[in-house]
Order: C-alpha cells, then structure tokens, then sequence
C-alpha cells in the first residue's frame, strides 16, 4: 500500500465506501444493513476519536510555544492582524453566503415534507431571550481550570490558559533572571512535546484510508440517495458557495496578499482539506493543518497562534451555510 500515494488510498476509500453504502442502501435488507453498520462505525468513529485524541494537547503545546517564542510587542501586533483578518474574512464569507442564497434561491422540492423543526426554533427563541446570561455564562467558562479545559474539550478555555501561560514565560523570559533559563528551557520542551505530537498525527494518518471508508459506508448506508434527495438544491447551493470560496476567493487573497502561487498552497494543503471533508470536525482537522503550515515553512509562532485560534472562530463554510439554510 505504501506504493500508492496516500491522498489517493483516502479517495479510493471514499469512492469505495460511497458506492458500498449506496448499494446497500438500495438493496439491502433492514437487517444486513444494521449487522454491517454495527461492525463497520467503529472503525469511522475511531478515526476522528483519534485525531480528537492529538488535537487538545497539540493546542495546549502549539499556543503555549507560539506565545512564549515572539517577543511581547509583536505578540500583540501579529494577534491584532489576526483576529482583524478572521473578522474580515468571516464577515466576507457571510455577505457571500447572502449573496448566493439570494441569486440562486434554493428552496425544498415539492413534495417534501417537514416533520421537525419546532422544537428547534422553540429552543432558538428561548436562547435569543435568554441572551444577556448566556453572554455572561460564555465569559465565565473561557476562565477555568485548564485541566477541566482539556478533559471537556472546551476550545476557548484552552486557547485563553495557553496564550496566558505563554505569555507569562516570554515575560520571565525577557526580564534576564535566573529563572529565566529554566523558563526557556521549558519552552524548549513544549517544542519537543510539539513535535512529538506531530509524529504521532502522522502515524493517525496512516489508517485514513480505512477510517475514510467506514465514515462513508456508514453513512451512505444509513441515508442512501435522501442524502440527495429533497434538499439537493440546498447541498448543491451550499457546496457551489464554498467551492467558489476555496478556489476563487482564498487564491485571490493569497495572489494579493502573499504574492505566492495559490494552487502550489492549496495543493500542499490538500490533506488538511479532505480530512475536513471527511470528518466535518475543524478541531479533527486541525493535526493535519499544522503539519501543512510545517511543510509551507510558515513561521511556527504564527501557525501556533493563528491555527487553534482559526478553528474556534473563523469558520467561513459555516458563513455560507447559514444563510443558505435561512
């Protein structure tokens, strides 16, 4: 298997789960699709518990040392620059997703029918009113025992602790005190704990291919063509607005802004790219994100800082998906 480049075993898992659960979708009895689900999710749910596995840790360790390696004035230009660039591109990928929606207004196919929804917009309403407590509760939480953070999986809980600690460092570090060198050293263990964690993604990656597969048969096995079905214009919608996003927006972003050739980028990203299409999870993905950014020889401090931070708030597919949906 090594032979085959990895990319390409994923896509043969993809097309070879896809078209196994279409079958059985179709064909199957109600019980041969049960007794293969059973045996086959565990082998999908492990992968993405895996790369939930590396990614908690690989944030702590990332941020801590993206934090503590630039010196405190850059620190806070460079996060300044970042949370301004996710801002503007989140609000441009909203004002995009509008835009579609509006232009090609999918809308659900006659005959369809909506059995759901009025809980869910009775639990919206009572979360709008409900607001003032639920901001207050938010600041709250990004304030806790990071071990608690790190055991519930609470992004912003761990991304505020990591930030802070770096910080805390690259001031020990700067003020040139005895302690300051037992400080970096420090430092120089969290980079090694990093790179740890990358191999460990590497090895995760390796397994791809099967997991991919079982994700894909699952699914198609348990939805079959409903998943094209009435709310096709709505998909196709969706993925006509983040297609256009990926391929036209972020190259020209990337041409105007970095001077560099886009596809090389998009092309060294390509992983990072299928496992979030694969796993519909930005914190599954984000293992595969820092090894492409390594590759792309990004400056660590930045790609430590701007990768967790990324994927807890800057989610432009999310943009397109809501108004599309609305």
């Amino acid at each position: 298997m090594r032979k085959i480049p990895l990319i390409l075993q994923i896509l043969m898992g993809f097309v070879l789960g896809t078209l196994g659960g279409l079958f059985l979708s179709e064909w199957g009895s109600p019980q041969l699709k049960e007794n293969i689900t059973g045996i086959v999710s565990p082998f999908g749910n492990v992968l993405v518990a895996m790369l939930k596995m590396v990614v908690f840790p690989m944030i702590l360790f990332s941020l801590i040392h993206g934090a503590a390696s630039l010196p405190l004035r850059k620190s806070g230009k460079v996060g300044g620059l970042v949370m301004v660039w996710y801002f503007a591109t989140s609000l441009f990928a909203t004002l995009f997703g509008v835009a579609l929606a509006s232009f090609l207004n999918p809308s659900i196919e006659a005959g369809a029918t909506i059995t759901t929804g009025a809980a869910d917009a009775q639990a919206f309403i009572d979360a709008s009113t409900a607001g003032a407590t639920s901001f207050a509760t938010f600041i709250v939480d990004i304030f806790q025992n990071p071990f608690a953070a790190l055991a519930q999986g609470k992004f912003l809980a761990i991304v505020v602790f990591a930030i802070a600690f770096g910080l805390a460092a690259r001031c020990l570090i700067d003020e040139a005190s005895s302690v300051s060198t037992t400080v970096q050293k420090l430092i120089d263990a969290v980079d090694a704990v990093q790179r740890i964690m990358f191999r460990l993604t590497e090895w995760v990656i390796r397994y791809f291919p099967f997991g991919v597969f079982a994700l894909c048969l699952v699914n198609f096995t348990q939805n079959g063509v409903l998943l094209f079905g009435p709310y096709l214009r709505i998909i196709l919608s969706v993925v006509t607005g983040v297609l256009l996003m990926i391929f036209v927006i972020y190259p020209l972003a990337l041409f105007c802004f970095c001077r560099e050739n886009p596809f090389r980028i998009l092309y060294r990203i390509r992983m990072a790219m299928l496992t979030a299409f694969v796993t519909r999870s930005s914190a599954a993905t984000l293992p595969l994100s820092f090894k492409a950014m390594d590759g792309l020889r990004v400056n660590k401090a930045l790609s430590s800082f701007s990768l967790p931070m990324g994927a807890t708030i800057n989610m432009d597919g999310v943009c397109i998906h809501l108004p599309v949906c609305a």
